[in-house]
């Protein structure tokens, strides 16, 4: 496996993606279904059933944007990752403002450490999620396990 230190700082991207507003009401809809929820903010004009009026995407909506890079880096022929043993490890997300529709966001990934465990590597990838502005949207972080 060429999956060494030495790939620590490869970046990927950037990567566009356009928050709409049906893909908002899709994913709502399937994380809560139709039972109105406070853990949907409710913002201006827009009130009552969240899925009717996504105003404001839910923050793990981050994942549809932000994990592009990361998948880039798991497929990265470079790296020679062995995907059949790779596992989900952990993923976070620091949402510095919620996404909206009509958002356009451009992604961009950075390799941020790749480690050795108990003879298992572990490949960590930083997702920096930006607004046209400029302005950051999102960082996720994420790390997959290989096992050997």
């Amino acid at each position: 496996m060429a999956l060494t230190a030495d790939y620590v700082g490869r970046k990927y991207g950037p990567y566009k993606y356009e928050v709409g507003v049906e893909k908002v009401r899709e994913f709502a809809l399937a994380i809560a279904g139709e039972v109105p929820s406070a853990a949907f903010a409710r913002e201006g004009q827009f009130t009552g059933h969240y899925a009717a009026y996504p105003s404001i995407a839910p923050a793990t909506f981050a994942v549809n944007y932000n994990m592009r890079p990361f998948s880039a880096a798991v497929f990265d022929k470079d790296l020679d990752v062995n995907v059949m043993m790779l596992v989900h490890g952990e993923q976070a997300f620091e949402l510095l403002r919620p996404a909206r529709p009509g958002d356009v966001l451009t992604t961009e990934g950075e390799i941020t450490d790749i480690a050795e465990k108990a003879g298992k590597k572990f490949l960590t990838v930083r997702c920096t999620s930006r607004a046209a502005d400029g302005e950051v949207v999102t960082v996720g972080t994420y790390t997959a396990v290989i096992r050997a």
